[in-house]
């Protein structure tokens, strides 16, 4: 029986592509319902979509695995798809190295800033070529509605609404919202 943590797409992939059709499925079989999961993601799979909601358990993951593994041997595809990130034609696409001025703070001072204003210089070095020239103005309406929209995601979501986070959140998302109010009317 094979070790699950040693099973890997790549390997998974090799004994589809040898025909050792019993060996696949006990691999597949001893890996747990994470590890599958995360295969299949490996794989290109949206498991997330419609298409695949009955298939939440990890016998259903189990054989989504072992038919796709089985589509690419057949097509000839053995290389996992390549993503690319969804583009939202409202946000600049940041391409370059991020600015020192941008990372965020490894020690542990809790009174230092986690991120630093970066200037626009340092940001529009980091924008898509292909967006043009951008005046600070509109560099700083975009990342401001990109953390407010961040904000507001992280307190819907992630933090229950009386903790301490979401207090924190919400103080953080009224002055951003403030402050776009004031860029706004100028």
């Amino acid at each position: 029986m094979t070790d699950p943590t040693s099973v890997t797409l790549e390997l998974l992939q090799s004994m589809s592509d040898e025909n050792r059709t019993e060996e696949l499925q006990a691999a597949i079989a001893a890996c747990n319902f994470m590890k599958l999961r995360l295969l299949c993601q490996e794989l290109g799979v949206r498991i997330r979509s419609n298409k695949y909601q009955a298939y939440q358990t990890k016998d259903g993951y189990a054989e989504i695995l072992f038919t796709e593994l089985k589509a690419k041997t057949m097509h000839g595809d053995a290389s996992p798809p390549s993503h690319t990130p969804a583009k939202n034609p409202r946000v600049p696409v940041l391409t370059g190295p991020v600015p020192e001025a941008m990372a965020t703070s490894e020690e542990g001072d809790a009174s230092a800033p986690a991120a630093h204003a970066a200037t626009s210089d340092e940001l529009g070095c980091m924008l898509n070529p292909y967006v043009g020239p951008v005046s600070k103005d509109i560099l700083e309406r975009t990342l401001l509605m990109v953390s407010i929209e961040k904000a507001g995601r992280a307190l819907k979501e992630l933090f229950h609404p009386d903790s301490e986070a979401a207090k924190i959140i919400r103080a953080e998302l009224t002055s951003r919202l403030e402050r776009l109010k004031r860029l706004q009317q100028e």
